[in-house]
């Protein structure tokens, strides 16, 4: 009885990780809750009744699949890469001849993007 239980878990944890891909590779942000509610859900799909998906369980799945909290940002992938040329080459040069190197940052790297 313990292998068909690990066998369900198995396939629960399965089809979790292919539900988190496909999320995000729509680049939809999945915030830990949602994952663990999500992971509930399968739990009750596959009727494996005695597990529940706590915050130690998720932790360890994340690890394992290699799941790092993080902002996804799906606005890159809608951006030609000439564009991105052009403006680096024409218009960033433009906005920051008057500012010293000291005071230009990379948003993306603060809380505030």
């Amino acid at each position: 009885m313990q292998e068909v239980a690990k066998g369900r878990k198995r396939k629960c944890e399965r089809d979790l990780f292919q539900w988190f891909t496909l999320w995000r590779s729509r680049s939809l942000p999945i915030m830990d809750a949602i994952l663990q509610a999500k992971a509930n859900e399968f739990t009750e799909l596959f009727e494996e009744k005695s597990f529940v998906c706590s915050n130690g369980w998720l932790d360890r799945f994340k690890k394992r699949r290699n799941i790092r909290s993080g902002k996804v940002v799906g606005e890159t992938a809608s951006v030609c890469s000439s564009d991105i040329n052009h403006w680096m080459q024409n218009i960033w040069p433009d906005i920051i001849h008057n500012y010293d190197e000291k005071y230009i940052f990379n948003a993306d790297e603060t809380d505030l993007f």
